[in-house]
C-alpha cells in the first residue's frame, strides 16, 4: 500500500528515457520519421506536373516574344517606308546639289517636267532626278539585293512569272505621272511605290504585302514659267 500511495502521489514523474534509460526513445522515433516523411522531396507525379506547367508557360511565352519581334519589324519597316517617302517628297520638289556641286532643281525650280525628257527615271529601284547622261541626284540606296520572284506581280509588281530574279538596289518600286488633269499645264500627278528590301520575302512566305510596301500620291506643281 505504501509503495503505490507513492506512485500514485509522484508530482513530477519521470520522462520514459529516464525510467527506461536502456529503452529506445519509441515516442521520439517515431515523431523523427514523421518530420522526415513530411520534409521529402516532391514526388513524380509533382515533378512531372510541375515539368507540364512550365512546358505550357514556355510555349505561350515563346509565340508572345514571336508575337512581339515581328510587331516591332513590321513597325520598323513602316518607319522606314514613311522616312523614305519623305526623303522622295523633297527630293521631288525642292530637288538638290549632285556630288559635282552641281545643283539640280525639282518641280518647284523647273518650267517643263522633268519626266517629259526622262530626267525623272527609276532604275534599280533608285528614283533618279537630272539628266542620264550628266549629273544627277538619286534615292536612298540598298545593299544590292537579288530577290526571286514567286509569280507574277509577287512579291514585286515587276515580277512576270516565277523563278525569275531582280536586283534591288533602293526602296522606290516604281514611280508614274499623270498629266491628265494638271492645271494651266502647271501641274504634276505623281504616285510611287516604295519597299523595304531587307523585308522582301525572299521563300515562299505568306508574308503581308502591306509589311514592306507601300504607295504614295501627290500633286507638284512647276515654280518657274516658261
Amino acid at each position: 500500500m505504501t509503495t503505490w500511495h507513492r506512485l500514485k502521489s509522484d508530482s513530477n514523474p519521470l520522462p520514459e528515457a529516464d525510467r527506461h534509460p536502456g529503452w529506445p526513445n519509441r515516442a521520439r522515433t517515431f515523431g523523427t520519421r514523421q518530420d522526415q516523411r513530411h520534409q521529402a522531396g516532391f514526388t513524380l507525379l509533382e515533378l512531372m506536373i510541375s515539368s507540364a506547367l512550365s512546358l505550357i508557360i514556355g510555349l505561350v511565352l515563346w509565340q508572345l516574344l514571336g508575337m512581339i519581334l515581328n510587331i516591332a519589324q513590321e513597325s520598323g519597316n513602316l518607319m522606314a517606308l514613311n522616312q523614305e517617302s519623305r526623303n522622295l517628297f523633297q527630293l521631288l520638289s525642292e530637288g538638290g546639289i549632285a556630288s559635282d556641286d552641281t545643283r539640280i532643281p525639282g518641280y518647284w525650280g523647273r518650267s517643263v517636267d522633268p519626266a517629259s525628257d526622262n530626267a525623272l527615271r527609276v532604275t534599280d529601284y533608285r528614283l533618279h532626278l537630272g539628266l542620264e547622261a550628266g549629273p544627277n541626284l538619286a534615292s536612298g540606296e540598298w545593299h544590292p539585293l537579288d530577290i526571286p520572284c514567286q509569280s507574277a506581280g509577287n512579291p514585286l509588281t515587276a515580277c512576270t512569272a516565277a523563278l525569275e530574279t531582280i536586283r534591288v538596289t533602293g526602296y522606290v518600286a516604281g514611280l508614274t505621272t499623270d498629266n491628265s488633269r494638271t492645271v494651266n499645264n502647271k501641274t504634276t500627278e505623281i504616285q510611287f511605290n516604295l519597299v523595304v528590301p531587307g523585308a522582301l520575302p525572299i521563300l515562299a512566305t505568306t508574308v503581308p504585302r502591306w509589311s514592306y510596301q507601300t504607295g504614295f500620291w501627290t500633286t507638284l506643281s512647276l515654280g518657274v514659267d516658261p
